[in-house]
């Protein structure tokens, strides 16, 4: 019979407290985003790391600032890489499931994964890792040039899916486009430079899944927030979705980031940082990879 190897349990309540200190790491490192500069580098990591929860992504910058990609084991072993000899990891939270049985609206009996809880897991930056090399990510360009990687067109596609069409029109002032909740129908300035029209799109596309005016309880659409707090959320998710597909959105406007954190609890910081996080991650996985 093959050898067997027991790993040594460790003691719950050991496992416990590293598991608190963790979820007091991410409170705490939320609770700091309380300046333009914080947040905008904030919004780099969810870009990154876009697989990875609010939570974790706070985990990862906390412990390893220069992190660009981050694996457990086995998926960098998948990859071709070793983790270097004596690489401390990086400990972020995993839920703890179980199966349970449930039924769905016809009667029928239907099998699912409940969170008990959370525990502690290690992954390990590429830095810490050795062997074969990996594809370079896409280069950046600027947000006024005529190339935007194919976003603008993938990002009207996806809208349409959601029965929220896109249109190009004149528009009157300064807005570069907008969002109409009742119609459900965006507007984009016509006459801007592509790049700067796909990021505009990114923030309506935003506005149109977090904030649409019928209340959709989706957990991400709440009827109670300000305008300024809409604003907020909506440029966060562009600022992350045109990162991820190579466009520099540059120096955005996150001027009312100290005023709303002054008036806000530290759980609804929370709230909104999960949606931010949920949304661009919705929105990227639908979308072709950066050409």
């Amino acid at each position: 019979m093959p050898k067997r190897y027991n790993r040594k349990r460790r003691d719950p309540k050991a496992v416990q407290k590293e598991v608190d200190g963790l979820i007091q790491q991410i409170d705490q490192g939320i609770a700091a985003l309380t300046s333009s500069e914080d947040w905008a580098t904030w919004l780099k990591w969810q870009g990154a790391f876009t697989d990875y929860s609010a939570g974790n992504t706070m985990l990862i910058a906390m412990q390893c600032p220069h992190a660009t990609r981050v694996a457990g084991v086995k998926a960098w072993n998948a990859l071709g890489r070793k983790v270097i000899k004596g690489s401390k990891s990086i400990r972020i939270l995993a839920p703890k499931t179980y199966k349970a049985t449930e039924q769905d609206s016809s009667g029928n009996d239907v099998e699912t994964y409940r969170c008990a809880g959370f525990r502690s897991i290690g992954v390990f930056d590429f830095s810490q890792t050795e062997g074969e090399e990996l594809p370079a990510r896409p280069y950046q360009i600027g947000i006024e040039g005529e190339e935007d990687n194919g976003l603008f067109d993938d990002l009207k596609a996806f809208s349409a899916g959601n029965e929220c069409p896109v249109e190009i029109e004149d528009i009157e002032g300064a807005a570069l486009g907008y969002y109409q909740p009742f119609l459900h129908r965006i507007a984009i300035n016509a006459g801007m430079p592509r790049a700067r029209m796909a990021h505009t799109l990114a923030h309506e596309v935003a506005h149109s899944l977090m904030h649409r005016s019928d209340g959709t309880a989706d957990g991400r659409n709440p009827l109670h927030l300000t305008r300024g707090i809409k604003e907020l959320e909506a440029e966060s998710v562009a600022y992350i979705v045109c990162n991820a597909a190579g466009i520099n959105p540059g120096d955005c406007s996150f001027g009312y980031i100290a005023d709303w954190n002054g008036k806000k609890t530290r759980d609804e910081l929370k709230e909104s940082t999960a949606r931010i996080k949920s949304t661009a991650r919705d929105i990227i996985k639908a979308l072709k990879p950066a050409k």
